[in-house]
């Protein structure tokens, strides 16, 4: 993964905490363990975590009463480990704010996936009209856009082939459409096209490069090339 998510572990048993720990950073995680209730509280209060993995029967206070003093915070999806398997267990951590509740003993390889499944459906939704490539960044809605945080000022026509391009990026957009869309008939000439295109490219600078001539069809915009 690209950004490590960070994992707090709240287990007081040693041995797991141990095997724990070092297979979820084995699994690319960042994880932190602690063995009791009021450390993880506190580990809250001074770092960001993506995910909390939560025993439920801890040697300073119940699991129950970290669920209940995590209302209010900024929210943190939680997976409850125990062993602890009566349902009425279970239906008091997810309504105390669990997302899940996995029993003891459990595979590494479920527990990996309900991180995974947890992860995903916690992860911000991206916005459409906002794309980045390279040190490049677009905003539609604006009609901005930055290099290297940078404000990069476009012509109306150039802004215009970058939109055409960036909406459909890894695709071959033909010459036709980008004369058609994005420069109008009155300037329809390829001669016109291809200054605009490599005055585009300059003023993105190295990132100017995703910009591929497809040879004898039309243009790419290749995220993958910067």
């Amino acid at each position: 993964m690209s950004v490590q998510a960070r994992i707090l572990l709240i287990e007081d048993d040693p041995k797991l905490g141990w095997v724990l720990r070092d297979e979820l950073n084995e699994a690319g995680y960042r994880c932190t363990w602690v063995e009791r209730g009021g450390e993880g509280l506190d580990c809250l209060q001074q770092a960001p975590f993506d995910l909390v993995l939560l025993d439920l029967m801890l040697p300073d206070r119940s699991g129950f009463s970290v669920l209940r003093a995590l209302r209010g915070r900024p929210r943190i999806p939680v997976i409850v480990l125990s062993a602890r398997s009566d349902s009425s267990d279970k239906i008091e951590a997810l309504d105390l704010g669990a997302d899940d509740y996995l029993t003891k003993p459990f595979g590494m390889g479920e527990l990996l996936a309900r991180v995974r499944a947890r992860l995903r459906a916690c992860a911000p939704t991206p916005d459409p009209l906002r794309i980045r490539f390279g040190a490049v960044s677009v905003d539609l809605r604006a009609r901005s856009v930055l290099v290297e945080g940078q404000p990069c000022h476009l012509t109306p026509s150039e802004f215009a082939i970058l939109t055409c391009l960036v909406q459909r990026r890894d695709q071959t957009v033909l010459r036709e459409e980008l004369l058609s869309e994005a420069m109008g008939a009155d300037q329809a000439g390829e001669g016109v096209l291809h200054s605009h295109l490599s005055r585009l490219r300059g003023k993105l600078g190295p990132s100017g490069e995703a910009i591929r001539t497809v040879w004898g069809i039309g243009y790419c915009l290749d995220t993958q090339a910067v």
